[in-house]
This record gives structure tokens, C-alpha cells and sequence, in this order.
């Protein structure tokens, strides 16, 4: 008999059940998956008996992380834009502003990746915006460089 069980855990916003089994070969107990929901956890574990009571271990998939550069982020962005453009949320003069300061952000970091430009660096890269042109340029080129960092 498979030996599946549900552990209850206490966290900020509120509890969590987590979904854990006995390894059949190394007789180890692993974490399968957790829950919010006592039911779903309730059901997620029978599911998992039957896997492991068949003689199978459980398959789950792991999301691969798409790294991706600044440069793709911003094309992204640039779509969406003209997108909004389109149904009208955004005016014409408010997306052209938003390329112009995207395209020269990409000149300087485009083909970086996301997760590897510092915070230190976009903090210099501001300084020099704001030697070059004013501190509301530099705000404005902060204002998009978080819009690319949350797409």
C-alpha cells in the first residue's frame, strides 16, 4: 500500500496543505505538491495513491525558465503598446515617447539579460541620464525601464 499523506502548514496568509508520499524504492518521503485547499490536497493525494499502488512514480512537470533579454522584453512592450493604441488607452504621443526611451534603454542594456542587470547599474545608468539631460528625463527612462522589468 502506498503511503501518501497530507501535512498541514501554518504561513502568513493562512495554512497550506502540502501533498507528500513515501519514495517506494528508497522508502524516503518526498514533498509532491501543496495546496490552499484541504479538499484539493484530499483529492491530489488519492490520485497519487493510485499512481504510486500501480507500480508508477509520479511524473510532474517543471516549468523551464525563459530567459529572456531586455531587448525581447521591450519588442514585447512595443506590441502591447500599440496594442492599448489601438482600443484607444494609450495616445499616440504618450506610445511614441514610451519607444523613444525604450529603443535608447535597449541601446545600452539590450543584450543583457533581465536577471542579470544590477540595481546598481540601473542606478548609474540614471545618473548619466541625469548629467546628459535632466532629472524628469531620468525619471521618465525609470518609468519605462520598470515597465519592461515588470512585462
Amino acid at each position: 500500500m502506498a503511503t501518501v499523506f497530507i501535512q498541514k502548514r501554518k504561513g502568513i496568509k493562512g495554512p497550506s496543505y502540502a501533498v507528500r508520499y513515501a519514495d517506494p524504492i528508497s522508502g524516503r518521503k518526498k514533498h509532491y505538491q501543496s495546496f490552499k485547499r484541504f479538499k484539493q490536497a484530499q483529492s491530489e493525494a488519492n490520485d497519487l495513491r493510485t499512481i504510486l499502488e500501480s507500480g508508477k512514480l509520479p511524473q510532474r512537470e517543471r516549468k523551464a525558465l525563459n530567459l529572456l533579454t531586455l531587448s525581447e522584453v521591450a519588442e514585447s512592450l512595443e506590441s502591447e503598446w500599440t496594442l492599448r493604441l489601438k482600443r484607444g488607452e494609450l495616445s499616440k504621443v504618450t506610445v511614441e515617447g514610451y519607444r523613444i526611451l525604450s529603443r535608447s534603454i535597449c541601446r545600452d542594456f539590450g543584450d543583457r539579460l533581465l536577471c542579470k542587470i544590477s540595481q546598481e547599474e540601473i542606478e548609474d545608468f540614471r545618473d548619466s541620464q541625469i548629467e546628459k539631460k535632466s532629472v524628469i528625463s531620468a525619471n521618465r527612462f525609470l518609468t519605462v525601464m520598470k515597465f519592461i522589468f515588470k512585462h
